[in-house]
């Protein structure tokens, strides 16, 4: 199949509609919403993104392509709907009837930098705030097992993530009250807490024996424009995001994630087979198997229930595991592995961004 065929879900009005939907969960970016929307009814822009590689969403790659162009400096009116790009005595454009006009402009004046984007990269996002609720699964699993933890991540992008532990938290409930933890850090993750039942804070952190990605496109955080591509996969209208990713690089810097490069299934049976006896095992991923098949999907499961033969395997996990599953909800679940059988509880609803944690009572 080539490129063009699978990516034919450019072509559909009702994807653009549904990422409109998804853009418009929260209020979370305004800009995207409208944007598509005028997409799904424009096929010439839908065609753009045709050339993206196989699995890559076409509207973030599309959104992405623009960002990363505008971080690069471009000029253009677009700039001014970017609240992070404004410069000083500039006010943001206020989205309206002539919004979709000036972004398709901006597009098909700066194709020379877009299609090649759109052809080359990979939708690797890493948003740090999904560290909110990583943390508060990482410490449910050290409380249960009174064990270090040796943790591998499934398509972890640069491996910000991975650093979770470097990182402080703030979490306050809309009743006024506050949970602190973390060490001391130049970047606080915060998010606000729902529910009655606090996620798992303790003053320190769990203590990690050893971590590594698995990661099919690594980031060279070396390389700038590895990093503005970083940058550029995140939506605007949320500065605070452009924000924790800066601080998370600069910390990334000093603590470099270390990334395993290749098929992450591929490596992931050795990857285990290295967890020193007395570490919990845990493998975890958050929004990285939507993009997978049935028969990925499958392999995994194998994979963690074969490990499971010789000792526990913890998997800890917000993203998608069965296309019947409710899109707009966004479960952290649990799913342990032990002795060739699996249970699964839900920890937690949360944020798809780690906006917010509902914490299971």
């Amino acid at each position: 199949m080539s490129e063009i065929e699978a990516n034919k879900l450019s072509l559909r009005p009702e994807y653009w509609r549904y990422f409109a939907g998804e853009a418009a969960k929260g209020g979370d970016c305004p800009l995207y919403e409208a944007v598509s929307n005028a997409i799904a009814d424009d096929a010439e822009v839908q065609a753009i993104t045709l050339t993206a590689r196989p699995g890559q969403p076409p509207a973030n790659m599309l959104f992405a392509a623009v960002h990363y162009a505008l971080l690069d400096g471009a000029e253009h009116a677009l700039r001014c709907y970017y609240s992070h790009l404004l410069k000083r005595g500039e006010a943001e454009a206020e989205i309206g009837l002539g919004t979709y006009g000036v972004f398709r402009d901006f597009v098909m004046t700066h194709r020379a930098v877009i299609d090649p984007l759109i052809a080359a990269r990979v939708t690797n996002t890493n948003e740090v705030r999904r560290c909110s609720f990583l943390r508060a699964g990482y410490a449910t699993i050290a409380a249960r097992t009174n064990q270090k933890l040796h943790i591998v991540e499934l398509g972890p992008s640069a491996g910000l993530n991975l650093n979770w532990d470097r990182y402080a938290y703030h979490y306050v409930h809309a009743d006024g009250r506050v949970l602190d933890g973390g060490p001391a850090s130049n970047l606080t993750i915060d998010s606000a807490w729902r529910g009655e039942t606090p996620p798992p804070v303790p003053s320190g952190p769990p203590v990690v024996a050893a971590r590594i990605g698995l990661e099919l496109n690594p980031v060279d955080l070396t390389s700038a424009e590895d990093r503005r591509w970083l940058l550029a996969l995140l939506w605007p209208g949320l500065p605070d995001r452009i924000e924790r990713m800066r601080k998370a690089l600069e910390i990334a810097v000093q603590f470099p994630p270390p990334i395993r490069v290749g098929d992450a299934l591929a490596h992931l049976p050795e990857e285990l087979e290295k967890v020193a006896p007395g570490s919990a095992a845990i493998v975890a991923h958050s929004m990285v198997t939507y993009q997978w098949n049935q028969p990925m999907w499958d392999r995994l499961e194998a994979i963690l229930t074969e490990a499971s033969a010789r000792r526990p395997i913890f998997r800890l996990f917000q993203d998608s595991i069965e296309r019947s599953l409710d899109p707009a909800k966004y479960p952290l679940r649990l799913r342990i592995y032990d002795a060739g059988a699996m249970r699964e509880e839900v920890l937690g609803e949360v944020h798809h961004h780690g906006a917010w944690v509902d914490w299971a009572g």
